[in-house]
């Protein structure tokens, strides 16, 4: 069985939550502490991230990694760079 750093799903939900947010790629790429490579190609399913990264990426959003696998943004709630 694989470590947990090591298990890789596809972030379906990534663009939706970055563009939410006010994020470019370029932004969450730098908040986050990965490449903007990396941004575009989970965008584009294209790549699947690993556990470490999925914490990176949920920490620049200030959501859990749950919220970013399986939630989308609540439409009733005011965008946070609005």
């Amino acid at each position: 069985m694989p470590r947990a750093s090591q298990t890789r799903v596809g972030l379906e939900h990534l663009r939706t939550w970055r563009v939410w947010k006010g994020y470019s790629q370029q932004e969450l790429a730098k908040l986050a502490g990965v490449a903007k490579s990396t941004i575009t190609q989970l965008e584009l399913c294209r790549a699947t991230a690993n556990f470490v990264t999925i914490g990176k990426l949920a920490k620049a959003f200030n959501i859990s990694r749950e919220q970013l696998l399986h939630e989308l943004p609540e439409p009733t709630l005011s965008q946070p760079n609005a």
